[in-house]
C-alpha cells in the first residue's frame, strides 16, 4: 500500500504538482467533499490523492522511502504517526508491529 501512496506522489511530483497540504488545506478540502453544495462536492472530488500534514513540514517521497527502507517491509505498512517534536519519532505500523524511527 505504501509504495503504491508513495509512486503516486512521485508522479505528481514529477508533473509539478504538489500533492499535499498542511492541515488548514486538508480542512478546507474536506469541508468541500461534505458541502451542501453540488459544485463544492464536485471540485472536492477532483482530488485523487490526500495527504494532510501539519503546516511548515513538506514530505518528500524520496527522502520517506530511503529513511523507511532497510527498517521495515514497505509493504506491510498499514499507518504512520509522526509523534509530537518532542518525542523526536517516527512510528510506523505494519501488519506485524509498530516499528519506532
Amino acid at each position: 500500500m505504501l509504495n503504491i501512496i508513495l509512486n503516486k506522489m512521485q508522479s505528481c511530483e514529477d508533473d509539478g504538482a504538489r500533492p499535499r497540504g498542511a492541515h488548514d488545506e486538508i480542512g478546507a478540502l474536506a469541508k468541500m467533499r461534505m458541502s451542501r453544495h453540488s459544485k463544492g462536492r464536485e471540485n472536492g472530488s477532483k482530488i485523487g490523492l490526500v495527504i494532510g500534514l501539519f503546516c511548515g513540514w513538506a514530505l518528500s517521497s524520496s527522502a520517506l522511502t530511503a529513511l523507511l527502507r532497510g527498517r521495515v517491509d514497505l509493504d506491510s505498512i498499514i499507518g504512520m504517526d509522526l509523534a509530537p517534536s518532542q518525542y523526536h519519532r517516527l512510528d510506523v505500523f505494519t501488519r506485524d508491529g509498530t516499528v519506532s524511527i
